[in-house]
Formats: structure tokens, C-alpha cells, sequence
């Protein structure tokens, strides 16, 4: 999810920070303390210490998030689910809608490293496309996370439903609404709130503005989503109970491999959910040191990718035979060696699970 924050000054007026100069119109002249205080809690545009360990994690982490949604791709494209299932080729799209992003994201931070001046037009132009793009991506991620609940719930609570709106090129239709309120949206939020992202040395990216626009309740509009696919899957677990589990015998046409991210997606829609309540118990808190809310926004930034990476990432860990695979690395794949005696490995042959 793509969230911006904004800063206070100590007559509790909100504030929007200029790094290389840090004057705003709204802070009073006089109250030069404050001005000093942010500017070294901001730290030096022109420091040469680019790669801190907070941008060095950042970017360690948005690389495991790459690869991840790679595999993930892979993993769909190569067993073909998403000519089985409407539910994977939303997944699917939204793997290479997030692995654009994040691409996008590291060669931003690269090259902004390679500049070595965050004050550049250079890095000021990319950090705003960066920004452009997250909003976008992440606004969509939770619109398309919600539309896979959906999918889910209205094959046990309504065919008719989920065949209108899923159904051949009906997903088309619905993903694309998803992708244009979520352009829109996040177009309207940066441009109304004034929003800027900023590369700072020792936090990376913060996204900064003033108090004003659409911003935060284009957010709370957005966190409608997540909620509503854990109701999706509250009234899923009680039309399943109802019906003693019957509904999963009489859906055997299924893949096994599509019932296998059920709770996947739960987990997904729930840390989405906690993600949005910390925004706003941050936004809540009344920050006096300036230094605190950048560190604490830094944690949030690396937490907040774990929602995008949980479902693709426990997708594949549900597909991987995980025992077998760490057998075949310890162990020779011909003979092995027990006891001292030397005994040729069991042949045999399993049934895969995601057919």
C-alpha cells in the first residue's frame, strides 16, 4: 500500500519540508530551533554515505519481493493454472504488475546512488515517477487482492455472480476497472495533497506533503478492500460449515493447487488490514522528535511490502516439496551411505498435487 506522512512543527501546524533548504511558508521565521532540528534529523542531501543500512535493507528487500513475484509468475505459467483458473490469472497479472514496480523502484534508488545528489533534475524526476508508479501499483494490488477474494467466495455463494463477473472476458472488464479507479486515484491523491518523495541518505524514500487534499481519504477508502475480502472469507468459512464441506466434493473440476490458496490469501487480506490500521496509528501519534517518526516510517516502509510478498511467496513454499527438495541437497541423488552400508535409494513415484 502506498502511503505518504506528513510533519509537524512545534506550534503543531503541519509542515512541508524542503531537504536542501529546510524553509516552509507554514513554519514561522523565528522558530529556528525547530528548522534545525529537522534539517539534521532530514541529514545532508550532499552526504556522500549513500548505500546506509536502512537503504542497503530497503533494497535487499525489494529484491527478494522481485524474485519472489518471478517465481511466482513461473511457478503459474509453467503448471498452466491460469488457463484452469480465473483465480490465477489475476494472480498472475498482478505478479507482473508488482515485479514492474519494484524493478522500477530498485533502478530508481541505483541510479539516484550512482548520481550521488538527491537535488539533481535527474533524481528529483525519477523519484517522482517512482512515486507515480507505487501509488498506482499499490493501489491496484489491493483492488486486485479483493476481486481474488471475491472470486473465491462466489464460487461457493453465487455461480451466477461470479460467472458475470468473472467468466471469460469478464475478468478483463473487472480487472480493468480495478486498474483505472486505482490510476485515478492515485493521480488525485499526489496532485491534491502535494505529495513529494524524497531520497534521503539514511532512511531512502519518504514521501512528504502538507495536510491537505485527498490523500488521506483516498487511503481510508482503499482500506475498504482488505476488510472486505476477510468478509469474503468470514462468510466463505460459515457457507462451508453450513453445508458440512460438501461445497469442496462437488467442486472436483478444481485444481487442488487453487484450494491450496485459500488461506494463503487470508493471510494476505489480513496483513493488508494491519498494515492500514499502524498507517493510521502513526498519522495518530503526535510525533516531538522528528528523528523517531523518519525511523519508525523506515521499519513501516520494509514491513509494508510483507502483504504483496506473503501470497506468492506461500504459494510457492505450498508447491515446493520442501522435505524432498532439502534431502536431494544434503544427500547424493544415486547411492547413499547409511550406517556404513551403502544402499541404493527407494524408486518411487509420487502424484504431483497441483493438477
Amino acid at each position: 500500500m502506498s502511503f505518504s506522512f506528513y510533519f509537524e512543527g512545534s506550534d503543531g501546524k503541519n509542515q512541508e519540508v524542503n531537504i536542501d533548504k529546510p524553509y516552509c511558508p507554514r513554519l514561522k521565521c523565528e522558530d529556528e530551533d525547530y528548522v534545525n532540528e529537522l534539517a539534521v534529523a532530514l541529514g545532508n542531501s550532499k552526504s556522500t554515505g549513500f548505500l546506509s543500512i536502512a537503504v542497503f535493507v530497503h533494497l535487499t528487500v525489494n529484491v527478494f519481493n522481485f524474485a519472489t513475484q518471478l517465481f511466482s509468475a513461473k511457478y503459474i505459467v509453467k503448471f498452466k493454472y491460469f488457463q484452469k483458473s480465473t483465480f490465477f490469472k489475476i494472480l498472475l497479472i498482478q505478479c507482473f504488475v508488482v515485479s514492474l514496480r519494484v524493478f522500477l523502484h530498485i533502478l530508481t534508488i541505483c541510479i539516484i546512488i550512482y548520481v550521488s545528489n538527491t537535488e539533481s533534475s535527474v533524481s528529483k524526476f525519477l523519484s517522482q515517477c517512482s512515486l507515480y508508479v507505487d501509488y498506482c501499483s499499490n493501489f491496484f494490488s489491493l483492488t486486485v487482492t479483493f476481486l481474488m477474494s471475491l472470486n473465491r467466495c462466489f464460487c461457493f455463494v453465487s455461480y451466477t455472480w461470479n460467472a458475470r463477473i468473472f467468466d471469460g472476458k469478464n475478468v478483463i472488464y473487472s480487472v480493468s476497472i480495478g486498474a483505472v479507479i486505482s490510476i485515478v486515484s492515485a493521480v488525485l491523491c499526489i496532485i491534491t495533497s502535494q505529495i513529494r518523495r524524497n531520497f534521503l541518505t539514511i532512511t531512502g524514500f519518504v514521501d512528504m506533503g502538507p495536510d491537505i487534499g485527498f490523500k488521506v481519504l483516498i487511503n481510508r477508502l482503499f482500506f475498504i478492500f482488505p476488510f472486505g475480502s476477510i468478509a469474503c472469507y468470514v462468510i466463505l468459512f460459515f457457507v462451508i460449515r453450513k453445508q458440512n464441506q460438501q461445497a469442496l466434493t462437488k467442486t472436483s473440476n478444481r485444481s487442488r493447487g487453487e484450494h491450496k490458496v485459500f488461506v494463503q490469501l487470508l493471510i494476505t487480506a489480513v496483513l493488508y488490514g494491519i498494515m492500514s490500521i499502524v498507517y493510521e496509528t502513526i498519522n495518530f501519534i503526535y510525533w516531538i522528535d522528528v528523528g523517531i517518526q523518519l525511523a519508525v516510517i523506515s521499519v513501516f516502509d520494509v514491513l509494508n511490502y510483507l502483504p504483496e510478498i506473503s501470497l506468492p511467496l506461500l504459494l510457492i513454499c505450498s508447491s515446493v516439496q520442501i522435505r524432498k527438495a532439502i534431502s536431494d541437497w544434503i544427500a547424493p541423488k544415486g547411492d547413499r551411505t547409511m550406517g556404513g552400508v551403502t544402499t541404493e535409494g527407494p524408486r518411487t513415484t509420487s502424484m504431483s498435487n497441483n493438477k
